[in-house]
């Protein structure tokens, strides 16, 4: 059960967002609810971005239910982590990862012991423009792969993308286009993507630290895992880079998942030379 949506804009709580009413409401519903059925977990409501109040100087409704007696509730916390690109609002400042680390870590402080993003993704749609740029299917797929490569490093316990199948007209323009799938059922280019992805990582990743690397453009982004048949997983990109080495390495596969292709790349003396795109790129070895 999750109680509410986005209680923190309009229109999901009107006239204006008022965090003590809806500790009200939570607390009392869920106090309810586990009565009834003590055995199922009982979510909060998903948050707007990463909580901001926007008639009350955007300050963090997440923070106002800690104040409330939030943490002593044994909730699920979620939030819906929309930013304009992948890596935030403010590209050069990495402010996803900021924004996400700062509340991720002020939650896990208070003893929260589930972290849900319980929606986030990026519209195909063409327009007219609304709140979010247009970025067509191509662009859904790619920026997709990249937030996707970022969670798996930061501290969520579930991820959920919005949304399986785009929807009919009920909706607006821009809601009608988050699917994996069209409107019809057929796939999309983020639905291959995503398949082209985890057929790569495999069902389980254990993590480890980034591969060392000579050459490195400052805007390179690098999570590192292990699968589980111990080969090493690289997830990598960077919009001014052209290559680096990585010394240490001198065979591995390279793959893009937007396109399902794989390359293998042979180096010198134990030292691997790998081109670097602005999408996300895997290797293995």
């Amino acid at each position: 059960w999750q109680i509410w949506n986005e209680p923190n804009i309009y229109p999901y709580w009107r006239p204006k967002e008022d965090a003590k009413a809806y500790a009200k409401l939570l607390f009392a519903s869920a106090e309810a609810i586990k009565q009834r059925y003590p055995d199922k977990p009982v979510a909060a409501a998903g948050m707007a971005y990463f909580s901001q109040m926007p008639y009350t100087n955007n300050e963090l409704m997440l923070k106002l239910l800690l104040d409330e007696g939030l943490a002593k509730r044994d909730l699920i916390v979620a939030y819906h982590p929309y930013t304009e690109e992948p890596e935030g609002d403010d590209v050069a400042a990495r402010d996803f990862l900021g924004r996400v680390k700062f509340i991720n870590n002020a939650l896990r402080m208070h003893s929260i012991k589930q972290i849900w993003a319980t929606e986030w993704g990026w519209s195909s749609y063409s327009g007219p423009k609304e709140m979010q740029a247009i970025i067509g299917t191509d662009g859904q797929a790619d920026f997709t792969l990249r937030r996707l490569a970022l969670m798996s490093g930061l501290d969520f316990d579930r991820s959920f993308l919005f949304n399986l199948a785009d929807l009919p007209a009920m909706a607006g323009p821009r809601d009608q286009k988050y699917g994996l799938l069209d409107i019809d059922g057929k796939p999309k280019p983020v639905y291959h993507a995503m398949k082209n992805f985890f057929a790569v990582t495999g069902p389980r990743l254990e993590p480890r630290d980034p591969p060392e690397v000579e050459d490195m453009p400052k805007d390179l982004y690098s999570i590192a895992w292990t699968r589980a048949d111990g080969k090493q997983l690289w997830m990598f990109w960077s919009a001014s880079g052209r290559q680096l080495t990585l010394p240490g390495v001198d065979r591995a596969s390279l793959h893009n998942p937007l396109t399902g292709e794989q390359r293998e790349l042979e180096g010198e003396g134990n030292r691997l030379t790998v081109p670097l795109k602005s999408s996300l790129q895997l290797l293995v070895w």
